[in-house]
């Protein structure tokens, strides 16, 4: 068998190959976790490769962040403005980091074709019942209070509910 080094995605007969950088990242990032692998199998280095590239910009989003905070602490902004500010930017960037991942997202989904969708009550076997009931149980909470808000004070339960 013949073991070839990771194709750049450049590269137009193998497109579908984890970059040199993806399989160095994920090889980093096993290290980390106590597994030494000399070559990860292509599926996890697209995947977690991807992943590591997306969260170099961490650091940029901390300082946007910190600087968006001093901006919200500002009095002369009104708060609306500041509610806008706020969510643009805690929604913009895993967006962004999203739209950074999904393309090889797309590789990895053909280098692993799906199967047959499990169903519904094997998969929610296999993550627990506990956890089922808790996820139903906080949401169902969550719509209690909210609607209890609306009921006792619609203006402020618009705000409160946003």
């Amino acid at each position: 068998m013949t073991v070839r080094e990771p194709a750049m995605s450049a590269d137009p007969d193998l497109p579908d190959q984890p970059t040199v950088e993806e399989v160095d990242l994920t090889r980093a990032w096993l290290a980390r976790r106590g597994v030494a692998v000399d070559r990860p199998s292509p599926l996890p280095a697209v995947r977690v490769g991807a992943r590591e590239q997306a969260r170099r910009s961490y650091s940029v989003f901390g300082a946007l962040l910190g600087v968006i905070w001093v901006a919200a602490i500002l009095p002369p902004i009104p708060v609306p403005a500041k509610f806008v500010l706020v969510s643009v930017v805690f929604t913009a960037y895993p967006l962004l980091q999203w739209r950074r991942v999904r393309p090889r997202e797309r590789v990895a989904a053909r280098l692993a074709p799906g199967g047959a969708r499990l169903p519904w009550r094997v998969a929610a076997g296999q993550v627990g019942w506990w956890y089922l009931a808790s996820v139903a149980i906080t949401y169902a909470g969550g719509v209690v209070l909210c609607a209890a808000r609306f009921a006792t004070s619609p203006p402020a339960a618009a705000g409160w509910a946003a």
